[in-house]
């Protein structure tokens, strides 16, 4: 006598196991990726944060920069010496002889580079422009982080150029 064969025929097409016996994410594999995405959250801003933001290291560069042009475009039309002295100090500027007080980020650091003659202390000094274009050149560089320009004034023709510092 044969013997009855039992087959079972599958509903679904495919040879996989019924819903119950598949895996979700335990708790401790969510907790583990939890916790791994709360260090990098504490950990990354601090990075981005140093010093000053990319915008405020520009605008002190190109203020520092429009204060120079500004000065020997005065020397220039009015036919008269004119000073731009910067306080490093106080981080602050003048542009003219009797220009306002321009103020300077905080957290930027200046180096000034200029004439002996034109050096009042350590933290004050100045670069001269004449009528005729030229000054007595000199450099201020601003700093923050790892970031570096020069803003430099060449002596002879009063030309101002802003360079990176490497």
């Amino acid at each position: 006598m044969p013997k009855a064969v039992k087959a079972t025929t599958p509903t679904s097409g495919s040879n996989r196991p019924p819903a119950a016996a598949t895996r979700g994410f335990s708790l401790l594999e969510l907790l583990v990726v939890l916790l791994l995405l709360v260090a990098a959250v504490a950990i990354v801003p601090p990075f981005f944060s140093k010093g000053l933001s990319s915008g405020e290291f520009r605008q002190g560069v190109r203020l520092v920069a429009a204060g120079l042009r500004k000065t020997q475009s005065l020397a220039l039309s009015s036919h008269r010496e004119q000073v731009f002295s910067l306080n490093l100090e106080a981080r602050t500027f003048t542009a003219g002889n009797n220009a306002a007080i321009t103020e300077l980020p905080v957290t930027l650091d200046l180096k000034l580079k200029t004439a002996a003659s034109e050096r009042s202390g350590d933290q004050v000094g100045a670069i001269r422009f004449f009528p005729d274009g030229s000054s007595t050149g000199g450099s201020v560089t601003l700093s923050s982080g790892s970031r570096v320009l020069r803003v430099a004034v060449n002596w002879m023709t009063g030309s101002i150029v802003t360079e990176e510092v490497r």
